[in-house]
């Protein structure tokens, strides 16, 4: 993997929680021949955005597009991004500033994507509905626990679902048997596997979400033939925001239920079972390891920190 870090001079200052918390990199992607290439754009969360950084980042992204390949971004654009930035650095002693343009991007999002349905264009209608998911869950990081933060968190997990279930035909959205009550998962199958298959169990972080974890997790997993259960735990995603259900230190609870469910698949090899986790998650993905023995393998990408 080559990494190929802007100069500060060309960083494009887009705030954080545009793709997964406070202070976040946004990933381009594309594939030479034989070899995946990544840019990894550093953020700087509430900065003012740099005139000449949009087109410096397009130009090589460009670059790359030129050898015959394609660039991928999920789940927001960059240019949606600089417009809010843009209003944000004139609004900067404003409190309220911060969930009200990045939920006004949401808002405008949403309405085109409902006029793409209408017109029976699931597949834009999804890549809007995509962004104006995350850009709702971007809204949502500073609010007051109330119900204005619980109305823009379901506004935020109706449209990724959407946006999802339009895009990839092959997730399903799922219920995790758990004390009792149930725990929100999307389970993706891979479209290059028959009969049973490996799978991997994959725990957010602390600020992060399954609708995020099933694409830059699960769209890879099935590459290589295997399933996902992207799910939020306890004290994550939509399990914290619409169920109240917090965090807590024995996470080999909700990995046994997880492990429950996909066990009762009969398109799983329960011989074949992982479970990962990326920040927070990687803790609580070694402790699952740690009490759960069902589990083949673990995972624990970065756990706490990103170092």
């Amino acid at each position: 993997m080559l990494h190929t870090p802007l100069h500060r001079r060309h960083v494009l200052a887009l705030t954080a929680a545009s793709t997964c918390g406070l202070s976040a990199p946004v990933l381009a992607q594309a594939t030479y021949p034989n070899k995946p290439i990544r840019m990894i754009v550093p953020l700087a969360a509430g900065s003012a955005v740099d005139v000449g950084a949009r087109s410096e980042i397009h130009r090589r992204l460009r670059s790359i597009a030129a050898q015959g390949q394609a660039v991928i971004l999920v789940s927001s654009d960059l240019d949606e991004i600089e417009q809010v930035c843009e209003k944000l650095r004139a609004r900067q002693s404003e409190p309220h500033a911060w969930w009200e343009e990045w939920s006004a991007m949401g808002a405008r999002l949403e309405k085109r994507a409902d006029e793409c349905e209408a017109a029976g264009h699931p597949l834009s209608a999804g890549n809007y509905y995509l962004r104006a998911g995350m850009y709702y869950f971007t809204a949502e990081r500073f609010i007051h626990p109330g119900p204005e933060k619980r109305a823009m968190g379901e506004k935020s997990i109706s449209c990724q679902t959407k946006g999802i279930l339009r895009r990839h035909r092959n997730v399903e959205r799922v219920e995790v048997p758990f004390e009792g009550k149930a725990l929100p998962a999307l389970f993706m199958k891979s479209p290059h596997t028959r009969g049973k298959a490996p799978t991997v169990v994959v725990f957010n972080g602390m600020d992060n979400c399954k609708e995020m974890s099933v694409l830059f997790a699960g769209l890879e997993f099935a590459e290589r033939g295997w399933h996902t259960l992207a799910i939020d735990g306890p004290g994550q995603g939509e399990s914290l925001r619409l169920r109240e259900l917090y965090a807590r230190h024995d996470y080999e609870a909700p990995g046994a239920a997880a492990y429950d469910y996909v066990a009762s698949r009969t398109d799983i090899d329960t011989r074949k079972v992982a479970v990962m986790g990326y920040s927070f998650g990687g803790y609580y993905a070694s402790r699952i390891a740690a009490f759960e023995k069902r589990y083949c393998a673990a995972v624990a990408m970065s756990a706490l920190h990103w170092d």
